[in-house]
């Protein structure tokens, strides 16, 4: 499965690598609030929770940027690619502002609520005598509540950028289930995209370049591949899934000979 998610990746960031850049520079500027405020929100939670801080800063920034509006955009065209289906300029357009208040409201709200989690979890860790035991209890469900919510996060934005008549509740309903259903392949996904959202930021110029079009294509690749294996067996079909992508990397090197 990881196999087929890289290749088509790769194959659907090949086709739209110029459009990919240029909208990553408008995700950028756009999305210049989040990344500031979420720096300094690090910033600040580090220096009073101290590692407890950096954890639940780092996580309510990377929910925040996220689900902010210019991401659900760029992620409702990396779907619609990774789907194999084109987009006008004008289509493109239409999607950011399909989901102008839904990314402002649950950027908003998923950075509080990290942010809350952090500051439970501190408390809990700064309580001793008698209570240091249970203390180290509550932190720990705390801890994993984060991840939880970075869970359903990431599968929240990829199901409102893929269905864009679904209400959050019922995305929510459909982000848990995936979650739940196949939770390691859920983790390694998330966990690819952060990494390579990580990479791209640590070049300094794949921020404004790369650092959300390219992780985004990743994300929306691996949940359509996701979805494909939670359908019944009956209606799933191998070999139109083989054939889909039917290039390889020696038509790099023979571009005149592609399939595609």
């Amino acid at each position: 499965m990881f196999g087929t998610i890289l290749k088509k990746t790769f194959w659907n960031t090949f086709d739209h690598l110029g459009t990919l850049i240029l909208l990553n520079l408008a995700w950028f500027f756009v999305s210049v609030p989040w990344l500031l405020g979420g720096f300094f929100a690090v910033r600040v939670l580090t220096g009073m929770l101290g590692v407890t801080g950096l954890v639940a800063g780092a996580a309510a920034w990377i929910l925040s940027v996220w689900l902010n509006p210019a991401s659900l955009w760029v992620l409702s065209i990396a779907s619609d690619w990774a789907d194999y289906q084109s987009l006008s300029r004008g289509e493109m357009w239409g999607l950011l502002r399909a989901r102008l208040l839904t990314g402002l409201w649950l950027s908003i709200a998923a950075f509080a609520i990290a942010l809350i989690l952090g500051v439970n979890g501190a408390f809990y860790l700064s309580l001793s005598g008698g209570f240091h035991w249970i203390g180290l209890l509550l932190a720990g469900v705390t801890i994993w509540a984060l991840v939880a919510l970075m869970s359903l996060g990431y599968h929240l934005g990829l199901i409102l950028a893929r269905d864009r008549s679904a209400g959050v509740r019922s995305a929510l309903r459909h982000a848990l289930y995936v979650a739940l259903a196949m939770p390691a392949t859920s983790f390694f996904l998330g966990i690819g995209t952060l990494i390579g959202a990580g990479l791209l930021v640590l070049t300094q110029v794949g921020i404004p370049l790369a650092a959300m079009t390219f992780p985004s294509m990743f994300a929306a690749t691996g949940e359509r591949e996701l979805f494909k294996r939670l359908l019944p067996p009956e209606e799933r079909d191998p070999v139109a899934d083989r054939t889909e992508e039917a290039r390889t990397f020696r038509d790099l090197i023979k571009p005149w000979d592609m399939e595609r």
